[in-house]
């Protein structure tokens, strides 16, 4: 079911107030046009966030036991996630994250 097919669970739109900086976030990222809402966006960063911590600390024990240094698999792990997720925020206007364990 989508959101039209269920009006009473339509997200409200989110405000273009140009002080609060809601609106050019909305629009940079098209959240009320995807059917998202500011709620639904932070609690989907924090879940990632902790995807993501997980990944940093877990790729690189698994990646030191094959012979890479723990400094330079962590080290790698983190930049390359770090460097792909700005890359889809900016490039690509998706709020999306990338990182190198995830398939």
């Amino acid at each position: 079911m989508t959101a039209p097919d269920r009006p009473g669970l339509r997200p409200k739109p989110v405000s273009h107030n140009p002080i609060s900086g809601h609106g050019a976030v909305d629009r940079y990222f098209s959240l009320s046009a995807r059917g998202s809402t500011w709620r639904r966006e932070i609690s989907a960063g924090i879940s990632t966030f902790l995807a993501l911590s997980y990944i940093v600390v877990v790729n690189p024990a698994i990646l030191s036991q094959g012979g890479i240094p723990h400094a330079a698999a962590f080290f790698a792990t983190a930049a390359v996630g770090g460097l792909a997720t700005i890359t889809m925020g900016y490039g690509h206007g998706s709020p999306s994250p990338w990182h190198p364990a995830w398939r």
